[in-house]
């Protein structure tokens, strides 16, 4: 356990600037898109709920492009063992189970998901606030809703896909972020060991799916067993990626 700590370490040190970088950037880019968008207050903006001016301001397509960033920042770590004194080998050649180097690799990729998401989430709720803050500067009557962030939680797909407010919404959410990690990482693997990396394109074409569904289901509900239904279908995916990765890595294949 001491090396899969120390590797942990390593992985996470190795992404330090970058990850840190896009985390502040997933509080601070919305902050300004927001900003932005209130500047201009009128009758029209301030009547609008929080979630639709959340979305109208593109802070959900700053999400997806920082998501998008992150995804290539794990890219980076993994191939940056390859470039220069290629310390791919050193890594295959330390006292450790050779499936240590996987699992703190994929450790490390689920802690920076986790710490980029949470980001995402104080920038909505701080961005709440200062949309809050514009709507009573610009009112002279009390428009607050109580209980407004709640409920714009309740009412946004989106936010719902960042903190879900029922079980299986839960069930969902991680089984989509864990297809998409383990898929990414399991890709990049056959790509160093050169082998045919169908399996993530079909998970890919699953995680679609699973994500129009949710982001098309009924205000205040998530959509029963059909979610079900992917959930298990991208959790079964999932523990194949970390199986035949975590063998790829112990037979040092991708050296």
């Amino acid at each position: 356990m001491r090396g899969y700590y120390k590797l942990l370490n390593t992985e996470l040190r190795a992404m330090g600037w970058g990850l840190w970088a896009l985390c502040g950037a997933a509080i601070i880019v919305p902050l300004l898109l927001l900003q932005l968008t209130v500047s201009g207050m009128s009758v029209d903006t301030a009547l609008r709920r929080y979630e639709d001016i959340y979305a109208a301001s593109g802070s959900i397509a700053a999400f997806v492009l920082l998501l998008a960033l992150l995804l290539g920042l794990f890219a980076v770590n993994l191939y940056r063992n390859y470039w220069g004194s290629k310390s791919i080998y050193t890594l295959l050649t330390l006292p450790v189970r050779q499936g240590t180097v996987y699992w703190s690799k994929l450790t490390a990729y689920v802690l920076a998901l986790l710490l980029f998401l949470l980001s995402n989430l104080i920038g909505a709720r701080l961005g709440y606030g200062l949309v809050q803050g514009a709507v009573e500067r610009y009112a002279s009557e009390d428009w607050m809703l109580a209980g407004g962030w709640f409920l714009a939680v309740a009412r946004s797909s989106f936010f719902r896909l960042l903190l879900p407010l029922t079980w299986e919404g839960v069930l969902s959410s991680a089984s989509m972020a864990l297809a998409l990690l383990t898929g990414l990482f399991y890709g990049m693997l056959c790509e160093r060991s050169r082998r045919w990396i169908g399996l993530p394109f079909v998970s890919a074409i699953i995680l679609i799916r699973e994500f129009n569904l949710r982001t098309g289901e009924p205000v205040y509900g998530e959509s029963g067993a059909s979610l079900y239904l992917g959930s298990l279908i991208l959790l079964g995916l999932s523990v194949l990626f970390m199986v035949l990765g975590s063998r790829l890595v112990r037979r040092r294949e991708i050296a």
